[in-house]
């Protein structure tokens, strides 16, 4: 799989997870996971 598109993906299933997690919003880290995959799709889209 193209680096870019292994990157993207890593990115998608930890958003899919930190969306699962109860906790995430009071950690931040689903505003992380979220800034995460956006940086990953401009990648992707910038080319």
């Amino acid at each position: 799989m193209d680096e870019k598109l292994e990157e993207l993906k890593e990115a998608y299933l930890f958003y899919k997870k930190a969306l699962k997690d109860k906790d995430a919003m009071a950690c931040g880290c689903l505003k992380d996971a979220e800034e995460w995959l956006l940086r990953e799709l401009d990648k992707i889209f910038k080319d």
